[in-house]
């Protein structure tokens, strides 16, 4: 997601909106506000031609960490603590790691806190808009160092006997990385195929190919303020369309995670931050 910079004469007229009482120097905040409780989605996705071996295959998704702002070493250790609880398969971590400047700063606790996940087939990632704004050489040193796989315009292929998985990754479509052409050319045909993209919103143009089951990004944090109603008053360019859950697009299952950091003030408001978990089952028809 992009920083967004809200006055207090807007911010006043979100707080209306979600019923969020504002006083003289404070706000008053119901179990709407929850910045520090992280809400654990538990998703089951029916993917086309998954062999049965992979039946229960368990991704965790975590995305727009935005190191350096709200999130600290110490939060971050607690959002590992809770993925390796859930022992993931393959932990899928979709952009977005640090904010403007804080790159040197943060590197050291970056490195430390990603290096402890733990899952079997380890972990992987894609860079988002933030991270090629903040400096897209180091933050690509940092994951390599933490151990995250990125994949930029590239996938892999994991194996279970002789049954296959391919997990993909997109190179950020804000920065104008990315390339579907590319990355479809060099997937076998007729594999199972779960996609990484850091913006939901490319998922229009993802699902016409055809080749990919699930997409799971992040990017919008949900709107990260949310009015009873169930609508986000801001949304940035590129996750406006599909900006939270769980959607259809032609025949592949697009997901968008709330993300566990924040930016802009840093509140949520019916909003809160999300680890989601992915169990893969064969498509029957």
């Amino acid at each position: 997601m992009t920083s967004n910079k809200f006055s207090r004469r807007i911010f006043l007229k979100l707080a209306a909106a979600t019923g969020i009482a504002v006083g003289t120097g404070s706000l008053v905040f119901g179990d709407a506000f929850s910045p520090y409780v992280i809400d654990v989605t538990d998703h089951r996705i029916p993917l086309r031609n998954l062999s049965s071996n992979f039946d229960g295959y368990k991704i965790i998704q975590i995305t727009d960490l935005h190191m350096g702002s709200w999130l600290n070493r110490e939060r971050l250790l607690e959002v590992v603590e809770l993925v390796n609880e859930l022992q993931p398969d393959l932990v899928a971590i979709t952009g977005d790691f640090i904010v403007k400047g804080e790159i040197e700063s943060q590197a050291d606790n970056l490195i430390f806190a990603l290096s402890q996940l733990q899952a079997m087939d380890g972990v992987v990632g894609v860079l988002g808009n933030h991270d090629y704004v903040a400096n897209v050489e180091r933050t690509r040193e940092v994951l390599q160092q933490a151990n995250v796989l990125e994949l930029p315009n590239e996938h892999i292929i994991i194996e279970r006997d002789s049954a296959k998985l391919v997990i993909a990754g997109l190179d950020d479509v804000w920065a104008d990385q990315h390339d579907i052409a590319k990355l479809t050319s060099q997937i076998p045909e007729g594999l199972p195929v779960v996609l990484m993209a850091h913006e939901p919103d490319i998922a229009d143009k993802t699902s016409r190919t055809g080749r990919f089951g699930l997409q799971i990004s992040g990017h919008s944090h949900g709107g990260q303020i949310r009015t009873s109603d169930g609508n986000a008053p801001v949304l940035p360019w590129l996750g406006e369309k599909y900006s939270i859950g769980r959607y259809q697009v032609k025949d592949m299952i697009q997901y968008t995670n709330r993300g566990i950091g924040m930016t802009g003030i840093p509140i949520r408001i019916n909003c809160p931050p999300e680890i989601s978990i992915f169990n893969l089952e064969p498509l029957t028809t």
